[in-house]
């Protein structure tokens, strides 16, 4: 599944567009939800680059040495995350009166 987020994520394509070698993509955008309202993307995001940091400041990390966060593509969560944004508020609301 977390594969499967990160080449949407990589390849700024549309859930829908998931290659088929993954799990149907209406399942991978219901994990990514939930990872997402629930934080655990947020955290994986900054567990992975802050030991992306101890790396290079050991430098322990072959020839990654000096490379930024930035260049190692968008983070998992927010805004650069396509199909990501919280949208479940329009289910539940109810509809305007006239």
């Amino acid at each position: 599944m977390l594969d499967a987020v990160r080449y949407v994520v990589d390849n700024r394509i549309q859930w829908a567009n998931l290659p088929a070698d993954f799990p149907p993509y209406r399942r991978v955008h219901a994990f990514a939800r939930r990872w997402h309202v629930t934080g655990l993307l947020a955290e994986l995001h900054d567990r992975l680059r802050d030991c992306a940091s101890r790396r290079g400041a050991s430098g322990r990390d072959g020839g990654d040495r000096g490379r930024s966060a930035s260049s190692l593509g968008p983070p998992l969560h927010g805004p650069s995350a396509p199909g990501l944004q919280h949208t479940e508020h329009r289910r539940h609301q109810p509809p305007p009166r006239t």
